[in-house]
């Protein structure tokens, strides 16, 4: 019976798969992305573009898209400015 508690609401949960399962995930830049290249997203190697300039490797990334089997990412120390679109890269303006 405790066990049902431990599990059930683990069984509940909506699974998100797919594309948008990817949204947001952190991962790390393998080679170079200038502005493609290779990324480790949860021990998994996947081709990468960059949404800005180059990302040099072992930086930390965030899943911004996909667009089939590539993914577009984002410098993960990179704020994205809510209802511009724009980037804010922790600098005074």
């Amino acid at each position: 019976m405790i066990l049902c508690k431990l599990i059930a609401p683990v069984l509940k949960r909506e699974q998100v798969t797919g594309g948008e399962g990817m949204l947001g995930l952190e991962g790390e830049v393998v080679t170079l992305l200038t502005p493609k290249g290779v990324i480790k997203v949860r021990g998994e190697l996947w081709k990468a573009y960059s949404t800005g300039a180059s990302i040099s490797a072992d930086e930390e990334v965030i899943v911004v898209e996909l667009e089939g089997l590539k993914l577009l990412v984002r410098r993960k120390d990179v704020e994205i400015i809510p209802g511009t679109g724009r980037t804010n890269h922790g600098g005074s303006a």
